[in-house]
């Protein structure tokens, strides 16, 4: 809050000024509990709304973002950017951190990382974009890249997948009712599946499936109120080149006039090349359309919301997700953690993502003026190419994320982590800016009296500076928490 006279501009150079104390104003600043509003006029911003908020979120009040550590201080693979993550559960009560970076696909041993098998996955085509998929009713995780033979691996011994018309260079696996599908870079826009409950036995063809709803699909999700793989109500999200489509069936033998299955292509008019954006939330699956924008599609509907607008800038000044460059957009990732959708891009001029806004799904809203929130951010510091959470038996919810910039190490870190505000000990800069408030009437100029902030506990110091819409006003004030501060009901 601050304390502000104003005082007409006509009489602003008159020296006294009897009676100004009647002028005294206090001007409220409520936390911006609303977010970020990057769409909007600065002008227009509601009390609730903010211009910034770099590294913070609202949790009563603003806060810094969890930091992140290494998971493991030796390298995947030297020199390498991380490009798979997959925390894989199988048996009773075993499981693994599986990681693909250059070549390699390794697992860690609980001392450092280890190959999977020795011959088996270390020669991967390097760099390529590596998606994992657990079958639990085989107990096996498949991994496919897109370029190379797919692998299966069931926590001792991995193998190449090759039975008869199988996906030879699958781009993803996803278990579905009593089978596991596949889309295959050699035939792009095809949906195909295991015949049956086997990975030895044959696969359906493409031509006996017939499901080809668009000329090239660039992955799949699991889309149902409770994420399950199977049931009345389990679906499946499909991201094409030009649509998005629902895949939906209770008997998939082939063909589907002895089959019972069907596909559905949504009420939209743009895909999703960026398949790592696709997360489940309980509000609906969300995901980063090719048009740069963000997607929410509700359970049980067939018509997607775009709920981005607010991070995306309509000024010179500040950079929302409008300017992803089109030839990285395919290594935006994404993930759902502790209440908020968490959206990795790259800005302009990276070809790695370098930015994340985050999505506070538990209150989300649509405001007066149809915009969908709140959104924070931008979140700077991190390189995130892929995420993974660790949700499973014996686990604690943690999030782990994969480096994308080669020259920073090929590691595996643990991010939004509770207790630590640093990234890898170097310290996590924290901005935030206001709505505009003009103080009064525009015809009045404002002299500033006092400033108070009400601050939670602080690590550090605080900048302080204060501006109007045509600059600077006053820069330069440092706050710091100390034995002799005054905190709130004191």
């Amino acid at each position: 809050r601050i304390t502000t006279s104003k005082i007409p501009i006509s009489l602003r150079e008159n020296v006294l000024m009897p009676g100004i104390e009647k002028n005294l104003t206090l001007h409220e600043y409520p936390m911006a509990s609303r977010g970020i509003n990057l769409y909007k006029s600065l002008v227009d911003l509601q009390s609730t709304e903010c211009i910034l908020s770099q590294n913070l979120i609202y949790r009563n009040g603003m806060v810094k973002r969890g930091g992140q550590a290494k998971f493991e201080t030796d390298e995947v693979a030297t020199g390498k950017a991380i490009c798979g993550l997959h925390r894989f559960y199988y048996g009773s009560s075993s499981k693994k951190l599986l990681v693909a970076s250059g070549t390699k696909i390794k697992y860690h041993d609980g001392t450092t990382w280890a190959v999977i098998d020795a011959a088996v996955g270390q020669s991967q085509t390097d760099g390529s974009q590596t998606h994992f998929a657990t079958w639990g009713a085989l107990n096996k995780v498949y991994i496919g890249n897109g370029v190379d033979a797919p692998i299966k691996y069931d926590g001792t011994t991995a193998t190449l997948l090759a039975p008869t018309n199988y996906p030879q260079k699958a781009i993803q696996f996803l278990p579905y009712q009593d089978r596991l599908l596949a889309i295959d870079a050699n035939s792009e826009g095809n949906l195909t599946w295991s015949a049956s409950v086997s990975d030895t036995a044959a696969w359906e063809t493409a031509a006996n499936c017939g499901v080809k709803p668009d000329t090239k699909l660039y992955g799949m999700i699991h889309h149902s109120v409770t994420n399950i793989t199977s049931g009345y109500e389990a679906q499946v999200l499909l991201a094409g080149a030009n649509g998005m489509y629902l895949f939906t069936g209770s008997d998939l033998r082939t063909p589907y006039t002895t089959g019972d299955y069907t596909i559905y292509p949504l009420a939209i008019t743009t895909g999703c090349s960026a398949p790592r954006t696709m997360c489940w939330t309980p509000a609906g699956t969300i995901w980063l359309g090719i048009d740069r924008q963000v997607y929410l599609l509700p359970f049980k509907s067939n018509t997607p919301i775009p709920i981005g607008h607010k991070i995306q800038s309509n000024s010179t000044e500040t950079e929302g997700i409008e300017n992803i460059p089109a030839a990285y957009m395919a290594t935006a990732c994404a993930t759902y953690h502790k209440g908020f959708y968490m959206l990795s891009v790259p800005r302009t001029g990276q070809t790695v993502n370098n930015a994340q806004w985050w999505l506070d799904v538990s209150r989300l809203q649509q405001d007066e003026d149809g915009l969908w929130g709140p959104w924070y951010g931008p979140m700077l510091g991190q390189t995130i190419s892929c995420f993974a959470t660790q949700n499973g038996t014996g686990d604690s919810g943690e999030l782990m994320a994969g480096e994308g910039t080669a020259a920073s190490g090929s590691y595996v870190y643990e991010v939004n982590k509770s207790g630590v505000y640093a990234d890898n000990g170097t310290a996590v800069t924290c901005l935030y800016k206001t709505f505009y408030n003009h103080l009064g009437a525009p015809a009045f100029v404002k002299d500033i009296h006092r400033m108070e902030l009400e601050l939670l506990d602080v690590l550090g110091t605080i900048n302080v500076d204060c501006y109007d819409i045509f600059g600077v006003i006053k820069t330069g004030d440092v706050l710091t928490l100390s034995n002799n501060a005054i905190y709130w009901n004191d």
